[in-house]
């Protein structure tokens, strides 16, 4: 039920189809943190000198502005039930200036100069390609960790129409978000969340 505000000639939106490794079984929730390193990587090639962080569990963000969003879902045999493949979705704001009054604080791009869309294209393409047999990846996991926006914060998030909150404390060798709350931890394996902001 969500959008990616996608305008025409300003940003890079496509989909990707993976096969699944053949020899370790797919870990779902490492999917997504390993395709947003590997983007990341890709936007540190052109960007060097930006900060890029990941904010749990789909999006880059820079300048605390979020400019790429990722979604991944993977595909299973309809006889053996057996995961066959992954579909990566990727929206990155290259040029985007012009945003909805509800999302212009919070969207930001790239804004690059010499930069096009179809390089960036190609080299995402290239990084994630490359990477498909090793989509489990557990190394990357500690790059995820290391440029979280997320870590150490304080959090909040819906359950069930119902509120909740906590901080942030860790990701776990599964890409889930651990959380402390007044009750005990909690581990979030999907869904989204926003941070607390201090007044």
């Amino acid at each position: 039920g969500r959008s990616f505000y996608s305008p025409a000639a300003t940003g890079l939106y496509f989909s990707m189809i993976l096969p699944s490794p053949t020899d370790r079984p797919l870990q779902a929730g490492l999917m997504t943190t390993t395709f947003a390193v590997l983007i990341g990587g890709v936007l540190k090639q052109f960007f060097p000198a930006q900060d890029f962080r990941y904010k749990w569990v789909n999006d880059i963000y820079l300048d605390n502005k979020k400019i790429c969003g990722i979604l991944a879902e993977a595909v299973s045999d309809a006889k053996s039930g057996m995961l066959t493949a992954v579909v990566v979705g990727i929206g990155v704001n290259v040029f985007t200036e012009n945003y909805p009054e509800d999302i212009k604080d919070k969207a930001g791009s790239l804004l690059p100069g010499a930069l096009t869309r179809n390089e960036l294209a190609a080299e995402i393409t290239k990084e994630l390609l490359g990477f498909s047999k090793n989509l489990n990846a557990p190394e990357l996991m500690e790059e995820y960790r290391r440029k979280s926006m997320v870590i150490g914060e304080e959090i909040y998030w819906m359950e069930k129409e119902i509120r909740k909150e906590g901080r942030a404390i860790g990701i776990n060798e599964s890409g889930n978000l651990i959380v402390e709350t007044k009750e005990g931890k909690v581990i979030l394996s999907a869904g989204e969340i926003s941070v607390r902001k201090s007044c």
